[in-house]
């Protein structure tokens, strides 16, 4: 059987390689929460999805960079807001890590640059 719900997800984003992304991570969060399929997201109360995905993002943040996290959910959003299933974004990012700066804390100065240039 379709899952009629997912389809709606996958024919809202256009890039080929966001659809798989969404699968993909869309997929885990179903694996994480137990359920099978959208179907059984969209009979949740909105009580308990909104309890499920902040568990969810507790998981993501104690296993993947906290960088990437919000690319773990984009797909549960845009589940969500497709399938007008109206929760507290706002709340449940202030679940979110905060992002870690991978590079300097500085921005390069003109010797830097220069020294770049040389090498």
């Amino acid at each position: 059987m379709v899952d009629v719900y997912l389809e709606m997800l996958m024919n809202s984003v256009h890039s080929v390689q966001t659809q798989r992304q969404y699968a993909r991570t869309f997929g885990l969060f179903l694996r994480f929460t137990g359920l099978k399929n959208g179907r059984e997201v969209i009979s949740l109360d909105t009580k308990r999805l909104k309890e499920l995905v902040i568990e969810y993002v507790l998981h993501l943040k104690n296993t993947i960079s906290p960088n990437s996290l919000p690319t773990y959910m984009y797909s549960v959003i845009s589940f969500c807001e497709i399938n007008d299933i109206e929760l507290k974004w706002k709340k449940i990012k202030k679940f979110y890590p905060p992002k870690v700066k991978l590079s300097g804390d500085n921005a390069y100065s003109t010797e830097d640059v220069r020294k770049m240039l040389a090498t």
